[in-house]
C-alpha cells in the first residue's frame, strides 16, 4: 500500500472506532439494554462502510465531483448490504438467530449522522492532499473506480 493510502486508512480507521464505541456507550448509558446498544453499534458500522464504499472510488477526486450512479454494482451492492441488514433487524426470525433489536427511528438518524463524519474526514484528507501531494507516484490510484 503506498503512503496515501496508509494514511486514508488509518485516518478511516480511527473515525469508525471512534464514532462506533460512542454510538455504544450514549446508548448503553442512556438506560439502552446491552443488546440494543451492541444493535446500535453494528448499524454504526454498516452505515460507515456504506459511505465508505462511496468515499473509496477514488483516492484524490472529491466524493461530490462523482455521480453515486457512476458505478452502479458498488451502487446496487451498497444498497443491498444495507437493506439486508436493516431487514434483519426487523425480520422476527433474524432478529432472534442475530440477538439483535429493532432500533428506533431517532436512533437511525443518530447513526447517519454519526456514520456520516467518515464523508467529512475523508474529503477532507484528500482536500488536503490535493493541496500538498505527497510526491510519491500514484497516477494509478487516482483513478474513479
Amino acid at each position: 500500500m503506498s503512503r496515501l493510502l496508509w494514511e486514508r486508512t488509518i485516518i478511516s480507521g480511527a473515525v469508525m472506532a471512534a464514532g462506533t464505541l460512542w454510538m455504544f456507550h450514549r446508548e448503553l448509558t442512556a438506560s439502552a439494554s446491552l443488546e440494543y446498544a451492541r444493535t446500535v453499534a453494528l448499524s454504526t458500522m454498516v452505515i460507515f462502510q456504506a459511505f465508505q464504499a462511496g468515499n473509496a472510488r477514488t483516492t484524490s477526486r472529491s466524493l461530490l465531483r462523482i455521480s453515486p450512479f457512476a458505478n452502479r454494482f458498488l451502487f446496487l451492492a451498497t444498497a443491498g448490504a444495507v437493506t439486508l441488514h436493516v431487514a434483519a433487524l426487523y425480520v422476527p426470525a433474524t432478529r432472534f438467530a442475530l440477538r439483535v433489536e429493532p432500533l428506533r427511528l431517532e436512533t437511525w438518524v443518530m447513526i447517519v449522522a454519526v456514520a456520516s463524519s467518515i464523508l467529512v474526514a475523508v474529503e477532507a484528507h484528500k482536500a488536503i492532499r490535493r493541496r500538498w501531494p505527497l510526491g510519491e507516484n500514484v497516477g494509478a490510484s487516482t483513478q474513479r473506480a
